[in-house]
Order: C-alpha cells, then structure tokens, then sequence
C-alpha cells in the first residue's frame, strides 16, 4: 500500500482518480484515492462482514463527495467474485441517494476520533501493563536479593 501511496501522491486527487482504478478494479489505488479525496486514514477495513464493509464504503465515498456513478464502481469493485443481487445496488443507491455528504462527514469525524481515542487507551492500558510488571520484577529481585 505504502509503493502505491508513494506513486499516487504526485498527481491532484480528484473523483476521476478514485472512478479510474475502481472501474478498473484496481482495488489498493481506489483504496488510496478514496483516503486522499475524503481527507481519512489510509486504513482499509478488511474485518466485519462484507455487508458492513460495503456500508462503509458507501459512508466513505458520500463523505468524500463521489458521485452515485463513482460509488456504484467501488461497489462493484469491492464485490467482485461475490454475489451482489440487482436489489443490493438498488438498496445501495437508496441509502447513498438519502445520505447527506455533512452526515456522512460528521460519522466519519466520530469514528477517526473514537479510533484515536481507542488507541490512547491501549497505550496507557499497555502502560500500565508494563510497570505493574516492572514493579512486580523488581520486588522479586529485591526478595531474591535480600534472601
């Protein structure tokens, strides 16, 4: 991802930079173009189920402001060698078509700052971790030390 980023970053981003590769089913360079229209993270999810996983990705592309058109191609990109039924764009479009880019925008703001939240947690639990055991080795040394 990071060979593709690399290469990617030269050019203006623009919604035809994320159409192209999706079109294409150039899955890691839409990945990247998405990330760098919409301003997010360059994480892809790969955990979840696939219906999550698509709602993500309409959320994402309605609050980078990608048209119906560009959307519909990272769907189809996203689901290939998997069954999508006619219903599911119809579906998909329905939600995409009710969804506001401001709404859209504000979810993904909760969930960049929930993420940063969650991480500042683990570091101070991993902290915490640490010098409980530190402490711990180092009574045991005095014990062993004073014996």
């Amino acid at each position: 991802m990071r060979d593709a980023k690399r290469r990617f970053n030269v050019r203006p981003i623009s919604e035809a930079s994320v159409h192209g590769p999706a079109h294409a089913q150039g899955f890691e360079k839409a990945v990247v173009a998405l990330a760098r229209l919409g301003g997010f993270p360059g994480r892809s999810d790969r955990t979840g189920s696939t219906r999550r996983r698509r709602r993500l990705l309409l959320l994402l592309a309605k609050a980078a402001g990608c048209s119906w058109t560009t959307t519909r191609e990272l769907l189809l990109m996203f689901v290939a060698n998997r069954n999508l039924k006619p219903d599911d764009i119809t579906r998909a479009f329905e939600r995409y078509r009710k969804l506001s880019q401001e709404t859209a925008r504000n979810i993904v703001n909760f969930y960049e700052r929930r993420m940063v939240l969650r991480a500042k947690a683990d570091e101070r639990r991993l902290n915490r971790t640490t010098t409980v055991q530190c402490d711990a080795l180092l009574r045991r040394a005095q014990r062993s030390m004073s014996t």
